[in-house]
């Protein structure tokens, strides 16, 4: 756009400079860049054969003056400077590009920008760069217009910023919400479990206590509580390994029962009854 933009002024333009060719300006115009003094540049100018050609042809053979080299400072060289700078932008662009397509691997931990944030972060600068050389160029309407549009770009991109910022903070605020939501579930699993596994524990080592005094009393241990009971410690060994709770007793050999004759009668044991969140809680001790 900037070499369009260019190019249609210089069509215009009818100075004697302007009418030479694409590089002897470049040449003049690097020369001027780097400071040289005018008069000499314009006697170099009138010393090439093409410039001398060119003045024939069009002005009559009348050489470049000062006064022609002031005007096309003011004029062609100034344009000429700005698209130096935008030739040195859109490079510069260019490498970010470049940059930018090894960036979009980069994962969200190491960079939690989007990729459009940083595209945006671009496009920002460029509108910028703009800004400043709607600044260098002449003062007039055209001018006003290009700066009063560019400024809305820009105010558009930090209203959009703005935006964006909003929605990260609503985002974090829904995932701190999520996170402790997600805490408070587990806190009070684990609560439940802690009084699971303290209701399991009283109901076993009750059991289990009930169990070594029907031995005690060498009487009971064919009931089927004492089935029931040694079949719960079978089946939650592990867990109740884990909760503390020490196995059942071997069971005893009845030597009662061996001779023939009836057991003492004892006074009987108390049931038990199980929690009621514990699992596998049909055990029981049944009446002596």
């Amino acid at each position: 756009m900037a070499r369009m933009k260019i190019s249609a002024i210089e069509a215009t333009r009818l100075g004697k400079i302007a009418r030479l060719p694409l590089a002897i300006r470049d040449w003049l115009n690097e020369r001027l860049q780097d400071g040289e003094p005018a008069r000499g540049l314009v006697k170099e100018l009138n010393s090439l054969p093409e410039v001398r050609e060119i003045l024939e042809d069009h002005f009559e053979g009348r050489p470049i003056n000062e006064q022609n080299l002031s005007a096309w400072k003011l004029g062609g060289f100034r344009e000429w400077q700005r698209f130096q700078r935008t030739r040195v932008t859109a490079r510069d662009f260019l490498g970010e590009a470049a940059a930018l397509e090894d960036e979009v691997d980069v994962s969200p931990e190491d960079d939690p920008r989007s990729f459009l944030d940083r595209v945006a972060d671009r496009m920002a600068l460029a509108l910028l760069q703009l800004f400043r050389e709607a600044e260098d160029s002449d003062k007039g309407p055209e001018r006003t217009r290009t700066m009063l549009a560019i400024a809305d770009k820009l105010e558009r991109l930090r209203r959009g910023d703005h935006r964006r910022q909003r929605m990260e903070i609503l985002e974090q605020r829904l995932r701190d919400d999520h996170t402790a939501v997600r805490n408070a579930a587990y806190a009070k699993r684990q609560e439940q479990a802690a009084k699971d596994s303290a209701d399991v524990k009283a109901y076993a080592r009750m059991l289990r206590m009930c169990y070594v005094k029907a031995i005690e009393q060498q009487r009971d241990l064919d009931a089927p509580w004492a089935e029931n009971a040694r079949a719960y410690f079978a089946a939650h060994a592990e867990v109740l390994r884990q909760i503390g709770v020490p196995d059942l007793p071997p069971r005893p050999v009845d030597t009662a029962d061996e001779e023939g004759h009836e057991p003492a009668s004892e006074e009987p044991v108390e049931a038990v009854s199980a929690p009621e969140n514990s699992e596998d809680t049909s055990v029981s001790v049944a009446s002596a």
